[in-house]
């Protein structure tokens, strides 16, 4: 059985990119860079999520789906309009959320 080999630089670099597109479809890249944000922002030093650390982390996710709910009370449909800002929150948004100039909200954790 002969193996098709690529005749030129072009279909080599397609088959090449095919595969990596593959390759990045089995790896959750959204969930690792999250995580690794979460991690760089509320891990600490160890660079590592303890439990609560973790909770901190759930909490302010939570606390981010209630402003955007609030927000969406003048807008219609409410709950459309809550998703598709929800389902299109990624990895820039949190780094304008956290990185912001505007003065720093500190919150009190008991």
């Amino acid at each position: 059985e002969r193996h098709k080999n690529a005749d030129s630089f072009g279909e080599a670099l397609f088959v090449a990119a095919a595969f990596l597109n593959q390759l990045l479809g089995v790896v959750d890249v959204r969930a690792f860079v999250q995580m690794r944000m979460f991690t760089f922002v509320f891990g600490g030093e160890d660079s590592f999520l303890s439990t609560y650390e973790d909770m901190v982390a759930t909490t302010w996710l939570a606390m981010l789906a209630k402003h955007i709910w609030k927000a969406s009370k003048n807008k219609k449909p409410r709950a459309l309009w809550f998703a598709a800002v929800g389902l299109s929150y990624c990895d820039r948004d949190f780094q304008k959320l956290t990185l912001n100039d505007a003065k720093p909200v500190t919150m009190r954790i008991s």
